[in-house]
């Protein structure tokens, strides 16, 4: 079991306890003890669904008799020793576990009936069991379970924000929050991939977020960096016809040479320029999507996750740049049963992995090297936080991870570099490793943004240059794969 996530200590109960008769606080005391464990399995960082579930099924069990249990459970027992001395209703504990089930599925209340049924199950039943243990008529459960819905409305008002941010839970009906304009979760993504058989195993979408904490010169993805929508003029597709220059209510755009000149840092990316342009040379990358859209997307190929053991990649960018939308969508696709993979260059707050790591399958963690200074002077990157998540990552579970290594001429396509690279993969018992070859496919997306390519090599790595080194690493015993 884990730990608890709330203490008394951040409870009025403490307080209110003392309002009862002595007589009557050993079993207000039980009572509470079975509730506050139940709510701290729904509530659970650490859980899965499906284990908040199965850990919610147990408590029911023991209520019901199950002799053989572990004694995390004893809070379970005793309730059901003190029910059946007092004659109480089974379903004042049972009712309350409805409620915890719904909590750890992640339960979304359209209209305002559903809630209210929601708090019939999360507080009617701690009204009903106080009033029964002060012997009271049960004609005053009635008046009680409205008091007690009321409460537990103003409760979820209370924790409004800790419930959205930390345990994604929204108790309000969506209806309101329309109305309010009050919306979920929006990610700034690049792309959508269906059918990739990379970046995980089986056929795969990989959703591509925007948004790096890094500034890598050999990037391939230049759009991947900022969140926000960036134009790319396809240069040899342009017939220079003046169409876009004609749209832009904003001057924007001038023809020079026979070619748009575009002011990029004053766009609004209102995309007139890409409608009205007879050839496609003018598109835009970066959008703003909800979570619900993606997941509509992601779910129409779940048959094929299923049949080929695939499922689901975020990728970058960063996707944890963007770390709410990317929790709401790791959370809804476990409520699925798909496999999650994550991408991740590893400059994240420790934090944020140890949230986000219950419900992530596979991370492909990108190593790029082991001198600290180079990594910062190139990249911008962190090493100590880098290998501080990855070493946390592998003490929980090391075949949750496989090492990626953008192989680089001029910065890291050496053998001390990946002979040392490999050790640490064995250091923190991770058996994988991908060798990605340098490549410049990426290159015109820099023309195409009005950009300068930043590194100066221009050879690609073809995979037979990294053949010695494969075999270095499977010498080692990793298994050393080139490409991704």
């Amino acid at each position: 079991m884990k730990e608890r996530h709330k203490q008394q200590k951040d409870e009025n109960f403490p307080v209110a306890f003392r309002l009862f008769p002595k007589r009557y606080r050993k079993m207000v005391n039980c009572y509470y003890d079975f509730a506050r464990q139940a709510d701290d399995i729904a509530d659970a960082p650490d859980l899965l669904p499906k284990e908040k579930s199965a850990q919610l099924d147990m408590l029911e069990n023991v209520l019901y008799g199950e002799k053989n249990f572990p004694t995390a459970y004893a809070a379970a027992a005793k309730l059901r020793e003190m029910f059946l001395a007092y004659g109480f209703d089974f379903s004042l504990a049972t009712d309350l576990l409805t409620a915890f089930r719904q909590d750890a599925q992640g339960f979304k209340y359209q209209t305002w009936a559903q809630l209210v049924n929601y708090c019939q199950y999360s507080a009617a039943p701690v009204g009903r069991f106080l009033l029964a243990l002060y012997n009271e008529s049960p004609s005053t459960y009635q008046p009680a379970s409205v008091l007690c819905t009321v409460l537990q409305i103003v409760n979820h008002l209370q924790d409004a924000g800790y419930d959205a941010k930390i345990l994604k839970r929204v108790y309000f009906p969506e209806k309101i929050l329309h109305k309010y304009k009050v919306s979920e979760n929006r990610l700034s993504i690049m792309e959508i991939e269906r059918f990739a058989v990379h970046d995980g195993p089986g056929i795969r979408t990989v959703v591509f977020l925007q948004g790096c904490p890094l500034h890598c010169p050999w990037c391939s993805n230049p759009e991947s960096q900022k969140r926000k929508p960036h134009l790319l003029h396809i240069k040899n597709k342009c017939i220079g016809c003046g169409r876009c220059e004609a749209i832009c209510t904003r001057g924007n755009i001038s023809i020079q040479d026979h070619f748009p000149v575009f002011n990029r840092q004053a766009c609004v990316a209102c995309k007139a320029c890409e409608r009205i342009c007879p050839q496609n040379a003018i598109k835009f990358v970066g959008e703003s999507i909800t979570s619900s859209e993606i997941m509509e997307i992601l779910l129409r190929d779940r048959d094929y996750y299923l049949n080929s053991g695939g499922g689901v990649t975020f990728s970058g960018g960063e996707a944890f740049t963007q770390f709410e939308g990317l929790m709401d969508l790791l959370i809804q696709c476990k409520n699925e049963k798909l496999h999650t993979s994550v991408e991740t260059c590893g400059q994240v707050n420790l934090d944020k992995i140890k949230q986000a790591l219950p419900l992530i399958d596979l991370f492909l963690f990108d190593i790029k090297h082991t001198d600290k200074d180079l990594l910062q002077k190139e990249t911008g990157a962190n090493l100590d936080t880098i290998l501080t998540n990855l070493r946390y990552i592998s003490s929980k579970s090391a075949n949750k991870v496989t090492i990626r290594v953008p192989v680089i001429p001029g910065f890291n396509f050496n053998e001390n570099t990946l002979r040392e690279i490999f050790m640490l993969a064995k250091e923190n018992r991770i058996k994988c490793v991908h060798l990605l070859p340098y490549h410049t496919l990426g290159k015109d997306k820099y023309e195409q943004l009005g950009l300068t390519y930043p590194y100066p090599c221009e050879q690609m790595l073809a995979k037979e240059e990294l053949f010695p080194f494969k075999e270095m690493g499977e010498k080692m015993g990793l298994e050393i794969r080139i490409g991704g």
